[in-house]
């Protein structure tokens, strides 16, 4: 239980001392050069609530029991804020939207895109998926090789502008290139030295950071206005967002809208190419998964396009796409800022400090997990995950502030998966390198190079 204020003084111990590291930032090195591995030994060494240091970025707590990360989820917006409006990216990219704004402002634009991501109309979405996808894999080529993720990289950003917008995603490659520069800027925020800098002062990080966000700006304000101003209805998620009003009948301002799909966009695209990209290296390393995803896809679908109400008749490529999501969860880390002084896991931790949930290192914890490393989608199907702790599988976050998205991308997922399979194998090309590279989201550093194979 979180015990806040006096209450803590008597019951709760003092945190360990911090390893201070180097004057100013002190352990950001240590952290940048490895966050997953840092985090990982931070757990060895000091058990499920482990203090670290910042420097003047202030104390850091990795927080790794279900129970204490259910505490601080459930928290969030009263003991806890999210604390994302700091930093020199993250206001500019993703502004005031759904991921980083805060109380009652939130509340209100949660409460205002909560229809966009109803049930039937997330289902309305399913046919564009498909037929997105088959028009992506209608040039493969078997024996051909090609980059999955950058693949998969287009094919999601086409599918998100067609389901926001309604509009046809004209030049993709370069449209990628803006996101991964927009990627990289958002990781500089809690990975590099120039996270410590005033946000005044420039550096050529942030004025290429600020031209990608102005182009992409330009490029997604220009649909909004041939929206505002074109009488024709429209049954896409911008129309949703527009039409939306709140308790005093007032819609989003232009400039709220803005933040809204830019949050919306990079969710929707960003997060399920890397899901899948790691799931087609997984499939691909597994056969045996692979082979009874094929076969569940092949009975189901008879060879015809995958519909909404195939979903539930493919329990085993959900659990695929479940054990995916668990291995490699594209947010691989989520982080609250304690508003007051707190008891966590019998601990005092001070008002302001960071406390970190490190889902990577969480789904692979044996505690909660048989086989943690292992590629084991029957986990999912044959009773051994209905014991689990709550909150120990969180790959859409949880408490009030889990994805809004969560089913639209869960949708997408198997869908993808079920289309591509139909018709393809992708085997990974021997001896490349397949690091991680752990920013806000977990992209292949070097992109995922796949021979294709037809069935």
């Amino acid at each position: 239980m979180i015990r806040p204020h006096d209450a803590i003084i008597e019951i709760a111990r003092p945190l360990p001392a911090a390893k201070p590291g180097w004057p100013v930032i002190g352990t950001m090195t240590d952290f940048s050069s490895d966050p997953i591995g840092y985090l990982a030994a931070l757990h060895q060494a000091h058990g499920d609530v482990a203090p670290f240091s910042f420097g003047v970025g202030g104390l850091q707590v990795l927080v790794m029991h279900p129970d204490v990360i259910g505490e601080v989820l459930q928290g969030t917006g009263k003991t806890f804020r999210k604390g994302y409006q700091s930093g020199f990216a993250t206001p500019l990219v993703l502004g005031n939207g759904l991921v980083t704004s805060e109380g009652d402002f939130w509340r209100r634009q949660r409460k205002l895109a909560q229809p966009a991501f109803h049930t039937k109309r997330i289902a309305s979405y399913a046919d564009t998926m498909v037929q997105l996808t088959a028009e992506a894999v209608a040039g493969w080529q078997a024996g051909s090789e090609r980059d999955i993720h950058h693949e998969m990289m287009r094919l999601t950003s086409r599918i998100a502008t067609r389901t926001l917008f309604s509009a046809e995603l004209t030049d993709a490659d370069h449209m990628e290139a803006l996101l991964t520069t927009m990627m990289e800027g958002l990781k500089g925020d809690f990975q590099s030295w120039e996270a410590f800098l005033p946000t005044a002062i420039p550096t050529p990080n942030r004025a290429n950071l600020k031209a990608a966000v102005d182009a992409f700006d330009k490029y997604l304000l220009a649909i909004i206005e041939a929206r505002r101003s074109d009488p024709t209805p429209h049954d896409d998620l911008l129309a949703m967002l527009m039409e939306a009003r709140d308790d005093q009948d007032q819609p989003m301002s232009a400039a709220q809208l803005r933040d809204e799909v830019v949050t919306l966009y990079i969710a929707g695209h960003e997060t399920t190419a890397n899901t899948l990209s790691w799931g087609w290296m997984l499939l691909s390393q597994n056969p045996a998964v692979r082979a009874r995803l094929e076969a569940e896809v092949d009975s189901v679908l008879g060879g015809r396009p995958a519909t909404f109400a195939d979903l539930r008749q493919l329990p085993y490529t959900t659990a695929v796409l479940k054990e995916i999501m668990r291995l490699y969860p594209v947010a691989w880390s989520i982080s609250r800022m304690a508003n007051e002084d707190v008891e966590l896991g019998g601990y005092r931790i001070p008002k302001n400090t960071n406390i970190w949930i490190a889902q990577y290192l969480l789904h692979r914890d044996s505690r909660w997990f048989d086989n943690p490393l292992g590629f084991d989608p029957e986990r999912w199907l044959d009773g051994r995950t209905e014991t689990l702790p709550k909150n120990a599988y969180l790959p859409f976050g949880g408490g009030p502030r889990i994805c809004i998205g969560n089913s639209f991308a869960e949708m997408e997922g198997v869908l993808l998966l079920a289309t591509i399979s139909q018709r393809f194998r992708l085997n990974l090309v021997p001896g490349q390198r397949l690091d991680l590279d752990p920013g806000i989201t977990i992209r292949p550093r070097f992109g995922m190079q796949v021979l294709i194979e037809s069935r």
